[in-house]
């Protein structure tokens, strides 16, 4: 599989944010099958003491969330920010060459910039520009064709990295797979 779908939870919108969790999940959008997948939880003290920006609107977001999800930064379970990027980013390197992974992220031109960020300051590596994929896009695409993603795929679990991943996955391959099928009438 080459289509990788990234989820990050950052504590802010710019490069340099403090991320507090990262989830990827190899997938095959012409069929929804999952492959490998990696989740890891980030301590976000250890983000901030390595250079990880924090922004008031992220602070406010976290605060208005459900005490459950809220808490999520607090597990005692969360690695440091290094070991959490390497092990990240042995797991691709694994499992697929990272300059032909197609990247999907629901926003990439944040998420992949923070994304890189990390990539380049822990490892010296990172993925090829002009192969992120957009969710947003492929939501966007569907309401043009009349779709409700909302309804057909409702957003209907505890927020968190990995569980965003798996949401974000349904959708790109029911749109993909809804393409592929309108696209073979003739």
């Amino acid at each position: 599989m080459k289509h990788l779908m990234i989820e990050i939870e950052a504590m802010d919108d710019k490069p340099t944010a403090a991320v507090t969790a990262i989830a990827a999940i190899f997938f095959n959008p012409e069929t929804g099958e999952l492959g490998k997948t990696f989740y890891r939880r980030i301590s976000l003290d250890d983000a901030m003491s390595n250079g990880g920006t924090v922004s008031a609107a992220a602070i406010n977001w976290w605060l208005q969330q459900p005490s459950e999800e809220r808490d999520q930064l607090l597990y005692e379970d969360c690695q440091d920010i290094e070991l959490a990027v390497c092990d990240f980013y042995d797991f691709v390197n694994k499992n697929m060459t990272p300059l032909a992974t197609k990247l999907w992220c629901g926003c990439p031109s944040m998420h992949c910039n923070i994304l890189r960020h990390v990539l380049d300051k822990y490892t010296g590596m990172g993925f090829e520009y002009g192969n992120e994929h957009s969710v947003v896009t492929m939501v966007e695409l569907a309401k043009a064709l009349g779709l409700n993603m909302d309804a057909i795929i409702p957003y209907t679990f505890t927020r968190n990295a990995y569980n965003h991943a798996i949401h974000n996955i349904k959708i790109v391959s029911y749109i993909w797979m809804y393409l592929d099928k309108i696209a073979s009438v003739k």
